[in-house]
């Protein structure tokens, strides 16, 4: 009988947390259970020991952009534009900050996440040629909902400058829940209004 062979650090596919050098796999769009767009971009990473384990990053709007611009800034694809072409950071080199994720239910395994995005040579971020940002319509900006994110993350940023996306979004959905009364998720557009033209104000950093 022919014997089943195999390497036994594929038993382990997530690696420690730490900075790695990785290369872009895939890319591409979708949407949220809520229905906010998506930038999906799966990073094929270089561990020890011959690990190279795929992990997948969810890059939320509005609340991923930061990272998204970081991913951008490490790649030279343009940021400015407020859109981008996936496929433009398909086969990229990055570097990458990786954590690893826990299900405190136990239900599902420690998996890798991506923290944050860094040239692939540790070097400054290759030179893009951008053009200043301009103003936008309205009813361009999902009423209100980016103004009062990007409000919301300057509060705060204020006193807290390395405060972590993961926390800054917690954070910002509860003080969205406490204003209007009501989950993000049943929000109509004057209620995005309201929290654009009244939360930043109101909101008190954590």
């Amino acid at each position: 009988m022919t014997q089943f062979t195999y390497d036994t650090k594929d038993a382990v596919q997530i690696v420690s947390q730490g900075e790695y050098e990785a290369v872009i796999f895939s890319a591409e769009t979708g949407k949220t259970k809520k229905g906010d767009p998506k930038l999906v971009i799966t990073s094929k990473i270089y561990g020890p020991e011959g690990r190279s384990p795929l992990v997948t990053d969810n890059i939320v709007s509005p609340y991923g952009i930061r990272r998204l611009k970081q991913l951008c800034e490490a790649t030279g694809v343009e940021f400015n534009d407020g859109e981008v072409n996936p496929q433009d950071f398909v086969g990229k080199n990055v570097k990458v900050k990786v954590v690893v994720e826990h299900d405190d239910t136990g239900k599902y395994d420690d998996r890798n996440g991506i923290r944050a995005y860094l040239p692939d040579d540790g070097s400054p971020a290759p030179e893009v040629v951008t053009r200043p940002e301009t103003p936008t319509d309205q009813s361009d900006r999902s009423g209100g909902k980016l103004d009062a994110w990007k409000g919301y993350c300057d509060a705060v940023r204020k006193t807290k400058p390395d405060v972590e996306d993961d926390l800054l979004i917690k954070n910002f959905q509860s003080a969205c829940k406490d204003l209007v009364g009501k989950p993000e998720d049943q929000f109509t557009e004057p209620d995005w209004i309201k929290v654009r033209d009244e939360g930043p104000k109101g909101f008190i950093p954590f």
